[in-house]
């Protein structure tokens, strides 16, 4: 069973900025990335492949992940969320 503390403690992600909320697969999860630059990389590929694409609608933000332990062996876990820039602030 995986630790839900394996996953990176800070990462970048897309948001929609209309929705207000992360931009999710499908199944209810979410890509990120490590880096900014390979972050903005992926906007630049989105924008060669796709031109006519909504940028002004997509962002990417930035999130740190912190735990509050309530009760011994149970916890909180708080994702906070740092809009940095929509998609065409790159461009």
């Amino acid at each position: 069973m995986s630790n839900k503390r394996d996953k990176p403690q800070n990462c970048y992600v897309f948001v929609d900025m209309e929705k207000r909320q992360l931009v999710l697969d499908e199944d209810g999860t979410y890509a990120y990335w490590l880096k900014e630059e390979d972050v903005i990389e992926v906007v630049r590929k989105i924008h060669e492949e796709r031109p006519s694409f909504d940028f002004t609608r997509y962002g990417i933000a930035y999130i740190t992940f912190t735990y509050t332990e309530y009760e011994e062996g149970r916890e909180l876990e708080f994702m906070n969320i740092d809009v940095m820039y929509s998609f065409s602030q790159i461009m």
